[in-house]
């Protein structure tokens, strides 16, 4: 079982602190886009277009290799428990390394194949509060690793159309734990699914050979993908059980991209839809067991209640080196829209309202190379007051409760792409 054994290890290195709107991560990749805000459907051009866009691919005239380092670090707030103690509380700070590796290169005069691995979406988080008087952790690390490879084609006219099949991995480790007892919530389910895709589009509607300006547009599609995953045996809500199973939806997204230069300077802009309503609930069952004896399965439901969001990118670029335009630097802003609910809110994700990131970066251009380093900042914050629970229809006992949420988070991002001469 390779799969079983790589996602649990990602998983310790990349548990994220929290997750996007969503399960995804609205801080990726890589340092040359987030650098603009993460704005790229239109313009990526290099191996990172198997996530941003395929139809990118089809600018990769020559062989290129990429690999990105992304460091993300930072806290939330929430409340995981229902007594003071656990109100309102920030969580242990957390630092998770995120990657990615590409490459992608010409195969005719029409034809760009492509690979790439990196983890997709995550979330997370880890609390440490005292329940009638023994100290307890309360954590959740979430994370999706991504395989895609792609191909992109040039068709007349200037358009780019690319397609990128996925094969995902997930892994979640659950545990609540008063110190000293036994636990009352500690599983580990993994699985993965290979029925995703990804589709794009990429127009240059203006070219800056024939005239002021180059306008370039992009559209990207990605599916939803439900993955099933398992443990052998684990804890929920005190209940032991074995042959556990669940499922996890990573919601559709579409992005549409625009992309004008001028005279070196770049404008770019996405605006991204969320099919986040595609995850309203899941359910984790298993067989109960009760002294060393089958009790019968019996299943524990998760609601999440998510709603669809938008996504806004605004990215700027100005070269410093106007003759040669070697050294680049940019800046830019996401506005993420509210997808959790605050009526089945979660403490380890982001706070049921919307979040912003600030961005910022700088690019280099040697001889057959891109390098680019970015920093962005991410915060957003939200209420939960009883009256939001009461609209309850349904019992969700892996649910939070009222109190202030809040997210800050950091992420650092450099990136290496080399093209072979």
């Amino acid at each position: 079982m390779p799969y079983r054994y790589l996602s649990m290890t990602c998983v310790f290195l990349l548990a994220s602190p929290a997750m996007a709107g969503g399960y995804d991560t609205p801080m990726l990749y890589t340092a040359e886009h987030m650098g603009a805000g993460g704005a790229a459907a239109a313009w990526v051009n290099d191996p990172s277009a198997l996530f941003h866009n395929p139809a990118g691919l089809a600018h990769t005239d020559r062989f290129a290799s990429l690999i990105d380092i992304s460091y993300l670090s930072g806290r939330i707030t929430g409340s995981p428990g229902n007594v003071p103690e656990a109100t309102s509380i920030q969580s242990e700070p957390t630092a998770a390394p995120f990657f990615m590796i590409g490459a992608a290169g010409a195969v005719t005069e029409k034809i760009r194949l492509g690979l790439a691995f990196y983890p997709i979406a995550s979330a997370g988080g880890s609390y440490q509060y005292t329940l009638v008087g023994n100290p307890v952790v309360d954590s959740t690390k979430l994370v999706f690793l991504e395989a895609s490879p792609g191909l992109a084609i040039r068709l007349p006219g200037r358009v780019n159309i690319g397609l990128g099949y996925r094969f995902t991995l997930m892994t979640l480790t659950r545990l609540t734990q008063p110190e000293g007892q036994l636990p009352t919530t500690n599983f580990e389910l993994t699985g993965s699914e290979a029925s995703g895709f990804r589709a794009g589009l990429q127009w240059t509607a203006l070219e800056a050979s024939k005239g002021p300006i180059e306008l370039q547009l992009g559209l990207s599609y990605r599916h939803r993908v439900i993955v099933p995953v398992a443990a052998a045996n684990g804890t929920a809500v005190t209940m032991n059980f074995r042959d556990i199973e669940s499922t996890f939806t990573l919601p559709s997204r579409l992005i549409a991209g625009l992309s004008a230069q001028k005279s070196g300077y770049r404008l770019h802009v996405d605006v991204e839809h969320g099919f986040n309503s595609q995850n309203q609930s899941s359910e984790l069952k298993g067989m109960q067991i009760l002294d060393n004896e089958d009790q019968g399965v019996l299943g524990v439901k998760n609601i999440f209640d998510w709603q669809d969001a938008q996504t806004w990118r605004l990215g700027l670029q100005a070269p410093l080196a106007l003759r040669d335009q070697k050294l680049l630097a940019r800046v830019g802003y996401a506005y993420d829209g509210t997808t959790s609910s605050k009526v089945y809110p979660t403490a380890f994700g982001t706070p049921p309202g919307p979040t912003q990131v600030l961005t910022a970066g700088f690019g280099l251009r040697p001889k057959n190379m891109k390098i680019d380093l970015a920093f962005a900042h991410r915060f957003g914050s939200a209420t939960v007051r009883q009256s939001d629970l009461e609209k309850r229809t349904e019992v969700c006992l892996f649910c939070s409760h009222p109190g202030e949420y809040e997210i800050t988070l950091n992420g650092l991002y450099a990136s290496v792409i080399y093209e072979v001469p």
